[in-house]
C-alpha cells in the first residue's frame, strides 16, 4: 500500500517556509553587518564621553576600515555607512560617513547638505531614517529608485543608533539587480510558481512570467484570494510575504 500524500497546500507551505527562511536569512546577514558597525559607533562615542572630550565626525571617520570590510564582504550591497542625528554635531545638522562600491572600488558618498539648496538630499526626512528613529527599530525600506544618493534601484535597511540619546542610523543600500541574483535561486529551486512582495504591494522577486519585478499587485496576497495557495512570512522587519499560486507546467 502506497504511502498517504500529504495534502498539496501543506506542500507548498513547507516549501514555502524553507525559501522564506532562505531569504530571511540574507537579511539577517545584512543586519549582522550593520550591528557591528552600530556597537562600535556606540563604543568609540562612550569613550570619547568618559573622557571628556567632544564627539566629532572625525570620530565617525575613524570607522571607515570597518564599513569597508562589511561591503566586501557582501558585494551585493552598494552602500553602507552611518548618518547622524540632527544634533549630534554642534557645527552641523547633518552628516555622514558613507561608502559606495561598484566592480573597481569603493568611494565616498557626498551628497548636498546645503539647506539653502532645492536639491538637498535631506536624508532626515527620508521615511527609513524617521521611522528607525521614531520606532527604536531596524527598518528594510523598499526596493524603490534613489534618484538622490545611490541611483539605483535599491532596497535599504537601517537600524537605529541609541545610547542614551538618539546618535543616528547606520544604513545599508543593497542594489537590488545583485540582491535578486542572490535569492532567485531559492525561488527557482521551487516546483511553485511564487512571488515576493513587499508592504507596498511591490513585487521584489519571482520565478514566473506572471508578474513583473517592481510592479504592484491589487492587493497583498492571501490564501484562497487571487489563486494564492500559501503564504510565509519573510520576517526580519521587511514586511514581505512569499505567495505561491501553483504547480509549475
Amino acid at each position: 500500500m502506497s504511502e498517504p500524500r500529504e495534502p498539496l497546500d501543506a506542500q507548498v507551505a513547507d516549501d514555502l517556509i524553507r525559501a522564506a527562511s532562505a531569504i530571511s536569512n540574507a537579511l539577517v546577514s545584512v543586519f549582522e553587518g550593520i550591528n557591528q558597525i552600530r556597537d562600535r559607533v556606540i563604543e568609540v562615542r562612550r569613550d570619547v564621553v568618559e573622557r571628556r572630550k567632544l564627539f566629532t565626525p572625525q570620530h565617525l571617520a575613524g570607522l571607515r576600515p570597518l564599513i569597508l570590510e562589511q561591503l566586501k564582504r557582501r558585494p551585493f550591497l552598494d552602500g553602507l555607512g552611518i548618518l547622524a542625528a540632527s544634533d549630534l554635531f554642534a557645527d552641523r545638522t547633518r552628516y555622514l560617513e558613507w561608502w559606495r562600491q561598484d566592480i573597481n572600488d569603493v568611494i565616498p558618498l557626498w551628497l548636498n547638505f546645503d539647506p539653502t539648496s532645492v536639491d538637498i538630499y535631506d536624508y532626515l526626512e527620508m521615511e527609513w531614517f524617521t521611522r528607525a528613529q521614531r520606532d527604536n527599530a531596524k527598518t528594510v525600506f523598499g526596493p524603490y529608485v534613489d534618484y538622490t544618493g545611490a541611483d539605483h534601484y535599491v532596497l535599504t535597511m537601517t537600524v537605529p543608533v541609541v545610547d542614551e540619546v538618539f546618535i543616528g542610523v547606520v544604513g545599508a543600500d543593497l542594489r537590488m539587480s545583485l540582491f535578486e541574483a542572490e535569492i532567485l535561486p531559492v525561488l527557482y529551486d521551487l516546483d511553485w510558481e511564487v512571488v515576493l512582495v513587499n508592504s507596498e504591494r511591490r513585487v521584489v522577486s519571482t520565478n514566473s512570467q506572471r508578474w513583473t519585478v517592481g510592479s504592484r499587485l491589487a492587493t497583498i496576497p492571501e490564501v484562497s484570494e487571487g489563486g494564492f495557495v500559501a503564504i510565509a512570512e519573510i520576517g526580519t522587519d521587511s514586511d514581505w510575504v512569499l505567495a505561491a499560486v501553483k504547480l509549475v507546467e
